[in-house]
């Protein structure tokens, strides 16, 4: 019997010493992390009024805007979950609020939520037209804040 405790209580305090802290995030963890996303989050913030128009004038163009914006929704909200767990760089504490943020702020307006699944919204429709022009607020602000993390 005292064999049959003595290899897992021996097991158990070998363990014990060899806890691991994990490394402090760095600037290039929060790179890493935004980096897959990055071109789609910046040509949304650079296309956003223009797609804003396309919803309400010329509806041809529209679905295109739809699924960019829709995608942004999706991973802006991946990329800040990843980011919370990640934590702040020594140092980057008031740039990594700022990112994160930015990031709640445009992960906030789900268009599909708002406006619908059609790929060209109702944008007369008063909270998806208050949306869309929040979204391009939001995402100009996400955009200032993605020039910090090369």
């Amino acid at each position: 019997m005292r064999a049959f405790l003595a290899v897992p209580l021996l097991a158990a305090l070998t363990l014990a010493g060899c806890t691991s802290v994990p490394a402090p995030a760095t600037a290039v963890d929060v790179a890493g992390i935004i980096a897959p996303y990055k071109a789609d989050w910046i040509k949304a913030a650079t296309t956003q009024s223009e797609c804003a128009e396309a919803w309400v004038f010329d509806r041809s163009t529209g679905p295109d805007c739809y699924v960019l914006a829709d995608t942004v929704d999706t991973t802006t909200a991946t990329a800040l979950q990843e980011l919370d767990e990640l934590g702040p760089p020594e140092g980057r504490e008031s740039d990594f609020a700022a990112l994160t943020s930015s990031l709640e702020a445009a992960s906030a307006l789900k268009i599909r939520a708002v406006c619908g699944t059609e790929a060209v919204p109702n944008t007369k429709v008063g909270a998806c037209g208050d949306l869309i022009v929040d979204r391009v607020t939001a995402l100009g602000l996400l955009n200032r804040e993605l020039t910090k993390w090369p």
